[in-house]
């Protein structure tokens, strides 16, 4: 009978241990990222890594996010530059979190050419004319024409 007894009481102390026994999570101590700014022209991306610390914290995946979508999205840590302006980009995991500021400028359309309506002018003393200048593309960032004589004592230009 000690025998029966002996072994409900072991039975009996391993049920109360593993009923009391608690997993232990591994929970995220910190998240950073590969850069805390970024300037941004509009139309590039940029890949954001995020860091999650400790390496076997257990976590759902980082979960990304703007402050100004309409600014800079950001999809599984790659961030697009939309318009100018500026946007946070969070990367959080668990109950941590990281951001990098992102400043996106305006896109820079050059001048591909620059047309006149008149290339040529048969002009008296004192006469004057109008040249008009039309600059390509039509969205090009800075359409302003500096104009210039060869030979200012013949003839002179103004703006």
């Amino acid at each position: 009978m000690e025998l029966d007894k002996l072994f409900a009481l072991v039975l009996s102390l391993s049920f109360m241990l593993g009923c009391t026994e608690k997993e232990t999570q591994v929970k995220v101590s910190s998240v950073s990222l590969n850069t805390a700014t970024i300037e941004m022209i509009e139309g590039e991306t940029f890949s954001l890594v995020a860091t999650v610390l400790p390496k076997d914290a257990e976590y759902d995946g980082v979960m990304w996010a703007s402050s100004n979508a309409s600014v800079a999205s950001v999809n599984s840590g790659i961030v697009s530059a939309l318009k100018e302006g500026t946007s946070t980009i969070t990367a959080s995991a668990g109950e941590k979190s990281a951001t990098c500021s992102v400043k996106v400028s305006a896109k820079t359309i050059a001048v591909t050419s620059i047309t006149l309506d008149k290339t040529r002018l048969s002009m008296q003393v004192g006469e004057t004319e109008t040249i008009t200048a039309t600059v390509k593309p039509d969205d090009a960032t800075d359409k302003t024409v500096t104009w210039s004589s060869s030979d200012e004592s013949a003839v002179k230009v103004d703006n």
